[in-house]
């Protein structure tokens, strides 16, 4: 009662594929911080660039005496929003996006999921035969993936203790996106 050999190996090499593929997203996590980071800092600098030029139109509104006051106001609330939008584009420099300890968290978490579902679809495969053959590919395939996590997971050693409720929430996010690499949205 055992499947096509062919057909189990040929799932055993997509499990190994998937799990690469979402281990690699995990390492960007982490490696692609400093790209982001420097993409908000280009965002800060065209947001304060903004935020100058309103600020000196409002100065020389505010000093024509020709301006109503309706186009002052008008000026004047516009250099408010453009002064607003750095502090709400400064305030991305906190996020947990480019904490590098947050994000090495979330990888590990993800390689941990990616071992897990590896190690069930692979149980699985190894079930659906009785060839030996394929009982030997899924578990020179299961040490693969098991080399793999670990060694993202030693790459990324968390420096200090999380805890609790950052346990939870770095295990929240990486289900998040571990569901997201395995099912992607249809127009990617």
């Amino acid at each position: 009662m055992s499947e096509n050999s062919n057909v189990l190996i040929a799932e055993v090499d997509r499990v190994v594929k998937d799990s690469r593929r979402y281990l690699a997203e995990a390492e960007e996590l982490v490696e692609g911080i400093p790209r982001r980071r420097a993409r908000v800092e280009e965002r800060i600098a065209a947001a304060q660039e903004r935020s100058k030029e309103a600020r000196e139109e409002w100065y020389r509104v505010r000093e024509d005496d020709d301006v109503g006051w309706a186009e002052q106001e008008e000026v004047y609330h516009e250099y408010l929003r453009a002064s607003s939008a750095v502090s709400g584009v400064r305030s991305l420099l906190g996020s947990d996006d480019l904490d590098s300890e947050n994000r090495k968290a979330v990888a590990r978490q993800v390689a941990s999921l990616v071992r897990e579902d590896a190690d069930q679809r692979l149980r699985a495969i190894a079930a659906r035969s009785d060839n030996p053959e394929v009982r030997r590919v899924v578990a020179e395939c299961k040490e693969q993936v098991a080399s793999a996590t670990y060694h993202l997971m030693r790459g990324f050693a968390e420096a200090r203790s999380l805890e609790h409720e950052e346990v939870r929430t770095t295990r929240a996010e990486a289900y998040g996106i571990f569901e997201r690499l395995k099912n992607p949205p249809a127009d990617q």
